[in-house]
């Protein structure tokens, strides 16, 4: 494990979020007014902001694109970066005054996160990449339930299936897939009563957790893999005599390597899956 240090004037918290293949970190640090970072070859870049005091780097891919959101003075807002300059990806309703977050980006440059529709309602959003036809135009992908829910993209895969949570009805939500072609998908809960998507893979392999409380996995939930229509309990894909008990899976590469975190003899702890075969 290797620290990657803080920003100058930090108060000795950082916070890396995701990395590419080149093994460049996109992050956070400070946690009184939080920077955007970038960490390549053991040095800290400060990103900058739109305007405001405070930003956050949420994902990067491997063309070195860097998305989050940043503070413009008036409200926080989904950005992009890239060579040196942030630049503001707007929202769906159009105001400069309503907030959006930028969550994940593709090697396409396709870019996904929420942002606010009307009045109090932010739903899941796309930002089309260069190849796309409506690029620079947010693209709200809806929500499950009667499509007026709370909802929000958290991953993207080359392939542009999308990944999240959305609201169902009231204070339940559900893990969805987006696609294209399809629409919004409700992926299924294991049983419990909430559960959130965190990542998807070119080969439409989709992870992350079910939870008795919504966001809380330690009090009750379990890791998951969505793949071929169907959710698994990761729990019951590994040795029982383990010891362990996988709460929550955060990301997926294309190898079907998956990386989370569970309890071990009593302790939360940071796991990789490296998966055997595929039969399941």
């Amino acid at each position: 494990m290797i620290s990657l240090g803080v920003l100058p004037g930090s108060n000795a918290f950082s916070r890396g979020y995701a990395i590419n293949n080149a093994g460049v970190i996109a992050g956070e640090s400070d946690n009184n007014v939080p920077r955007a970072f970038r960490w390549k070859a053991g040095v800290l870049e400060d990103l900058g902001t739109l305007g405001g005091a405070s930003a956050v780097a949420h994902g990067i891919n491997n063309r070195g694109l860097i998305v989050g959101a940043s503070s413009n003075g008036v409200a926080v807002r989904p950005f992009v970066w890239r060579r040196g300059v942030m630049r503001d990806l707007g929202t769906i309703e159009g105001s400069a005054s309503t907030p959006g977050r930028a969550w994940d980006v593709n090697d396409r440059g396709d870019i996904v996160g929420n942002s606010r529709v009307t009045g109090s309602l932010t739903q899941a959003t796309l930002w089309p990449g260069p190849n796309r036809h409506r690029l620079g135009t947010p693209v709200n992908l809806g929500s499950l339930g009667d499509g007026r829910q709370f909802s929000k993209a958290l991953a993207v895969s080359n392939c542009l299936w999308v990944v999240g949570r959305s609201t169902v009805t009231g204070s339940t939500e559900r893990a969805f897939r987006w696609t294209p072609d399809e629409g919004m998908l409700e992926l299924g809960s294991l049983g419990f009563a909430h559960s959130r998507a965190t990542d998807v893979n070119d080969r439409g392999e989709i992870v992350g957790y079910a939870s008795r409380f919504a966001g809380f996995p330690t009090l009750g939930g379990a890791a998951f893999l969505w793949r071929g229509d169907q959710m698994w309990n990761l729990n019951d894909l590994i040795d029982p005599a383990s010891g362990w008990e996988l709460l929550a899976a955060e990301g997926i590469n294309n190898r079907g390597m998956i990386v989370g975190y569970g309890r071990l003899r009593g302790e939360i702890r940071s796991f990789l899956l490296v998966p055997r075969g595929r039969s399941w």
